[in-house]
């Protein structure tokens, strides 16, 4: 029995079209495979490290926060989203948090502040040097921060809460300048601490005092102030 060429003609067509659509399939997936990288650590970089990092396996970034922070420098990567050694597919973001800095006004957060709240701050911002020092309330004591200072060679922050414990307790301001020491002097007078000058002083001399500023300093103590 003879096989009609219509027929089979038909039968041709259906399987070099189903074969065909199969092949372009295979093709299409092999070349639009995404191949697999492995996320870079980006933590504690610069944001322009972490970008050469990220483009060069094959992945993308974006800022997603930028943040105030004591000890991370400006523009330094503070979280990822992706973490390191992750495995992902080419072409992924990753979106990462960036350090501003010390925030200049960071004082607002504490001051004035019952100190509970003061150590939530602190702990956001990783420190774990706190120096408390309790100033004299004839008051009902309230725990509020009434001063603090960061002391960037100890990394320290000291912290002057109102108490009863009555221990007269100041933080020590900057002085700077020759023209300012007379106020200074009756302020210390008045918080029955001594001051020493060493040297003579015109109005523009810059100057330091002993303890540097930000120090706690307590009645009776001794302050010395000598040119810069």
């Amino acid at each position: 029995m003879s096989v009609k060429p219509l027929y089979l003609f038909k039968h041709v067509f259906v399987f070099g079209l189903v074969f065909g659509l199969v092949f372009w399939l295979s093709i299409h997936f092999l070349v639009n495979e995404k191949k697999e990288v492995r996320v870079p650590a980006l933590i504690g970089k610069t944001w322009q490290q972490a970008s050469q990092e990220i483009t060069a396996v094959g992945l993308k970034t974006r800022v997603r926060d930028r943040q105030a922070h004591f000890f991370a420098a400006e523009g330094t990567i503070l979280t990822q989203s992706l973490k390191q050694g992750e495995i992902v597919p080419e072409g992924r973001e990753v979106y990462v948090d960036v350090s501003v800095g010390k925030d200049p006004a960071w004082k607002e957060q504490v001051v004035g502040q019952l100190y509970r709240d003061a150590q939530n701050y602190f702990e956001s911002q990783n420190i774990s040097y706190i120096a408390t020092y309790h100033a004299c309330t004839e008051t009902t004591p309230t725990n509020l921060v009434l001063d603090a200072t960061w002391d960037e060679t100890d990394k320290k922050m000291n912290v002057l809460i109102e108490d009863q414990t009555c221990q007269h307790s100041w933080i020590l301001k900057d002085l700077q300048k020759g023209k300012y020491i007379e106020s200074f002097q009756q302020e210390m007078r008045n918080q029955s601490l001594q001051v020493r000058l060493v040297g003579t002083f015109s109005d523009n001399d810059k100057v330091v005092t002993d303890p540097r500023p930000g120090s706690i300093v307590q009645k009776s103590n001794i302050i010395i102030i000598r040119k810069e």
